[in-house]
């Protein structure tokens, strides 16, 4: 069964490997350094939520739930062909996945927002696992 850091560390891989040609912001480097360069790149967050127990008689036995979050950010006015190319990598390597252990369901694409210069798209993809506690 894995652990949560084994979880987010398998996201974390593959995101490396899936936007190999985008810069890609962790939640532990700094934004203002990737807001500030031309290019499109994709913030993610890990979110890890709540944890269930699974059976009676086992509290040791947990279903854990969580989401990963995306942003992707593209320069204001240079149209959709960037965004849409890399919101569809996005969906097609992890919704209705598994991965490093997690069960990757139904993605949602959050409506079209905006940051200074960026175009902001938002794609939250919940998941599950089973865990020890």
């Amino acid at each position: 069964m894995p652990t949560r850091a084994q979880v987010h560390a398998s996201i974390d891989l593959l995101t490396q490997t899936t936007l190999a040609g985008y810069s890609v912001h962790y939640d532990n480097t700094d934004y203002e350094s990737f807001s500030q360069q031309q290019n499109p790149f994709v913030s993610l967050k890990v979110n890890f939520r709540s944890d269930n127990q699974m059976e009676l008689g086992r509290p040791d036995m947990r279903r854990q739930h969580g989401a990963i979050l995306f942003l992707v950010h593209t320069r204001k006015g240079t149209g959709a062909a960037v965004r849409n190319t890399i919101v569809q990598l996005l969906l097609d390597t992890f919704a209705s996945q598994v991965i490093g252990g997690a069960t990757f369901v139904n993605a949602t694409e959050l409506p079209l927002g905006e940051s200074g210069n960026w175009a902001v798209t938002g794609i939250e993809i919940p998941f599950y696992f089973e865990r020890l506690r």
